[in-house]
């Protein structure tokens, strides 16, 4: 009887090994590789969803979640929505040296955002950003929210967004690698003009209006956003 109880616990110890094993390789291969070579890239399809409809969930809660959402598209687009939005996304670095690179959220209205980056550890710290906090409290003073990000040689971290927004919910976020990040403001730069000249509303308002056409929403939404914007800067 001893004999069978210790078999059918090998058993189950055996099966939740595999389980887990399984788990992990799906994740891995879902993950992004940051080297040397990496391109500047969108991170949607690599990114997870999760949506707290009563803005509740503690990030210990979000950790253990089980259920996350598989992104689809390169964005997220939520529309009008009271919800807080988490996405995660794992990033691994088998180079044997750290990998730098800047993580853009490409979208300057999103209220509040925190990033919840891992040291080599796995020990977590919240970052703040977004549209309600002054320019100069960035990580980096550019017109869209961006992180420098370093990944320790050998690990493969995840990392958790928090979006939060009275304006419409938007996630796309870029991983720019290296140099990219500098090649990616240039190139905004032009599009933009001068970021320290003229109105802040009115470059928002400009890039809003880029990044719909691009998504391809109906022109009543475009309207209602740019609406917005334009009665926050007559406020």
């Amino acid at each position: 009887m001893q004999k069978i109880f210790i078999n059918n616990c090998l058993k189950f110890i055996t099966i939740f090994q595999l389980l887990v094993a399984s788990t992990l390789i799906l994740a891995n291969q879902n993950a992004v590789d940051i080297n040397p070579d990496t391109p500047a890239q969108v991170l949607g399809k690599h990114m997870e969803l999760l949506i707290d409809e009563q803005d509740s969930f503690s990030f210990d809660t979000v950790k253990m979640a089980d259920n996350w959402q598989q992104v689809e598209e390169d964005s997220i687009i939520g529309g009008f929505t009271r919800s807080v939005y988490w996405v995660r996304f794992t990033v691994q670095n088998t180079q044997k040296k750290d990998q730098h690179w800047v993580l853009e959220v490409d979208y300057p209205i999103i209220d509040f955002i925190e990033l919840y980056q891992p040291d080599k550890n796995g020990t977590y710290t919240r970052i703040l950003a977004g549209d309600q906090y002054p320019f100069h409290q960035r990580p980096i003073e550019y017109h869209n929210v961006a992180f420098p990000i370093k990944s320790p040689a050998e690990t493969s971290q995840t990392f958790y967004v928090k979006f939060k927004t009275e304006s419409s919910m938007y996630i796309s976020l870029n991983m720019l690698p290296n140099n990219t990040f500098t090649e990616n403001l240039d190139g905004k730069l032009i599009v933009f003009g001068n970021e320290k000249g003229g109105s802040g509303k009115t470059t928002t308002a400009f890039h809003v209006a880029i990044v719909l056409i691009k998504k391809g929403l109906k022109y009543s939404h475009h309207n209602s956003i740019i609406s917005n914007i334009k009665t926050g800067s007559n406020s």
